[in-house]
């Protein structure tokens, strides 16, 4: 561990129960405590990060024993006056306020300026949190108003992800302010806080600006919540809806002009792709859940704090923000069924084209198809791997054509299924508030649900239609098969 890497661990002195002898009467072990990380001692990046895990650790004890206190309703009945019921949450908060006490005066002795003004900013946070546990509201205002503050000058010398870090923190401060304030019968209205960093190049200034705000509704909505700034960067950067987009698009253009057979295969040669976009398509929905689960998170904790313009002015926000997230979760699951139904698609005419040809008995093949290259190269162009020159084995991978077996054969009922969920998952984003009654917002969901409606409709008649081919197909069978044990018996 780290305390044993930096010689800082526990020490037994004695015997050991394999030294003693057989006859030798056990002695108790002298027990030296572990070593404490001080001024004097500290003389690596190591001791300081030794000593600030030991303050998040007695933090996250503390928070544990608060939850369990107050969940401890015998326990509550049983405390008398003289005790409060976190008590022990309490003393390590008393622990965590020492230890950050001497971490800051390590800081102060062997850090940097910047270094020194985050600690201390840390150590006012912790002592803010200890004051407020033991009810001296007023002290952990103080405590807490000086952490933001520190914070506050951090902005000259951050660059664009370091300041957004901290604007993150000085929301978290501006609840815990408003809370202290509201129990001393006060009110606090916090300062508005520039979201742009003073060191941050022009591309981080402008990609700061860009996160900074979403538009909902033809309203303007502030990113108050740190984690969906990163959701929407992931968002942009995998750019999975503009991969299905150019994929379904080159496939309708190849169906128009070569037929459905045609634009099946195609489909079926571009696996690679749709596995590819299909990915993103899921990382960018598990990203957006994330981002949805922390606006709920910070939603739960203002409401819980409530009381000021500003606290009021946040959760407003952040209700905007989470329908914000839920909208656009709902669209990317629409579209990634939509995408999905067009691959299911292809595979059903091709399970047809190859009944007909060979019955399913060997790989397919359609040999008068063009080239993929030719027929969608915007899609390859998007999304195929490029090939390492001098990789002979993996040009003829990519050159080699696929064969479509029985392991790819899609029903018509496999299709209708995808079908109803698309309609369901737009009949729950379109009873969101707002968004029936946005015209930008419903129609591309309106126009999927229109769409999943007509294939649900056609691929119930293609299903009839096999069943009826199949039962004739039974009968001539069938026929035959009298035929020849006639001719059988007449012999």
């Amino acid at each position: 561990t780290l305390r044993k890497q930096l010689k800082l661990a526990s020490d037994y002195k004695g015997q050991t129960g394999a030294n003693r002898g057989r006859n030798q009467k056990s002695q108790p072990i002298p027990f030296v405590a572990p070593k404490s990380v001080t001024v004097g001692n500290a003389q690596t990046a190591n001791h300081v990060l030794l000593i600030t895990l030991q303050v998040e650790r007695a933090l996250a004890e503390a928070a544990e024993a608060a939850a369990a206190a107050a969940g401890n309703v015998v326990h509550q009945q049983q405390v008398g006056k003289t005790r409060h019921v976190n008590d022990g949450g309490r003393k390590r908060l008393n622990k965590a306020a020492v230890l950050a006490a001497e971490l800051g005066k390590i800081v102060d002795a062997v850090g940097d300026d910047r270094l020194k003004t985050q600690v201390n900013a840390y150590v006012a946070d912790v002592a803010g949190r200890c004051h407020a546990a033991h009810q001296r509201y007023e002290e952990a205002r103080e405590k807490f108003q000086a952490s933001r503050q520190a914070l506050l000058t951090l902005r000259d010398s951050s660059t664009q992800l370091q300041w957004e870090v901290a604007v993150g923190r000085i929301i978290e401060l501006d609840d815990r302010i408003a809370f202290a304030a509201s129990q001393t019968g006060g009110t606090y209205t916090a300062d508005a806080v520039n979201p742009s960093a003073g060191v941050a190049s022009g591309k981080e200034a402008e990609e700061g600006a860009k996160y900074a705000t979403v538009q909902w509704a033809g309203r303007s909505v502030q990113v108050v919540c740190l984690p969906v700034k990163q959701t929407l960067r992931d968002v942009d950067q995998l750019k999975a809806e503009e991969g299905a987009n150019t994929m379904l698009k080159a496939l309708s253009e190849v169906e128009d002009k070569h037929g459905v057979q045609i634009a099946s295969w195609a489909a079926f040669q571009l696996q690679s792709a749709y596995n590819k976009t299909l990915d993103a398509l899921d990382r960018t929905t598990a990203a957006l859940n994330d981002g949805l689960d922390a606006v709920r998170h910070d939603l739960r904790d203002a409401t819980a704090l409530g009381g000021s313009a500003a606290q009021t002015d946040r959760t407003k926000q952040l209700r905007l923000l989470q329908l914000y997230l839920n909208y656009h979760v709902q669209r990317y699951t629409v579209l990634r069924t939509v995408f999905v139904t067009a691959n299911f698609r292809a595979r059903f005419h091709l399970s047809l084209m190859m009944l007909e040809a060979n019955g399913g008995k060997a790989a397919f093949r359609v040999t008068d198809a063009p080239p993929i290259a030719e027929l969608c190269p915007s899609v390859l162009a998007a999304t195929a791997a490029p090939v390492k020159p001098g990789n002979k084995q993996q040009e003829r991978k990519q050159r080699r054509e696929l064969g479509f077996n029985v392991q790819h054969v899609a029903s018509p009922p496999e299709i209708e299924r995808l079908c109803e969920t698309t309609i369901r998952v737009v009949g729950d984003a379109l009873l969101l508030p707002g968004v029936e009654d946005n015209e930008a917002l419903s129609q591309p969901l309106e126009h999927a649900r229109d769409l999943a409606i007509a294939q649900k409709a056609l691929y119930t008649a293609e299903g009839w239609l096999l069943v009826a081919r199949f039962e004739a197909a039974a009968d001539r069978d069938s026929a035959a098969h009298n035929e020849k044990a006639a001719a059988n018996l007449a012999l």
